[in-house]
């Protein structure tokens, strides 16, 4: 029945085969996708066979691809593309009286912190956050160097001035 079926489809008469009495087997064929499959596999009028050396050359390809491909992947990951850490030290510390503290925050008032403003003994003002109040009005300021140039000004406590 299934020989008949695939001679009408090549032949393009399916339309008149399927008014035929066999409908019912087609329809058995064709709800069930994986013995479709399997007839269809089962039946090839030919079957291509690859050589013993074909799949030789085909292992070793393979196998050469994976190993340059993790050589390869591990020369990449063991490049150093010149990003070093941030070296961040404390630098001078000065014992300094506020100017000014008052109240500061990051972007949208999510964290907020105190700041004091502080003159440094060369003029410049500075400001710093504040960690700790003090209750002699005295401050210990630190400069904040990043790979050796002052990037920011930060209070400690005041024992590390002394």
């Amino acid at each position: 029945m299934v020989v008949e079926l695939n001679k009408l489809f090549k032949r393009g008469t399916a339309n008149v085969w399927l008014g035929s009495a066999s409908l019912h087997n087609f329809s058995k064929l064709i709800k069930s996708p994986l013995t479709w499959a399997l007839y269809a596999k089962m039946n090839q009028p030919y079957r291509v066979r690859i050589k013993t050396k074909v799949k030789v050359r085909l292992a070793l390809i393979l196998i050469l691809f994976i190993v340059f491909g993790s050589i390869s992947i591990n020369y990449i990951l063991q490049l150093d593309f010149g990003i070093t850490p941030k070296e961040v030290k404390y630098g001078r510390k000065y014992q300094l009286e506020a100017l000014k503290i008052g109240g500061g925050g990051s972007y949208r008032g999510s964290t907020l912190y105190t700041v004091g403003r502080f003159k440094l003994p060369n003029g410049k003002i500075v400001s710093a956050k504040v960690f700790l109040i003090s209750h002699n009005k005295l401050y210990c300021v630190s400069e904040v160097l990043v790979n050796g140039k002052v990037k920011s000004y930060l209070t400690l406590p005041p024992q590390h001035c002394v």
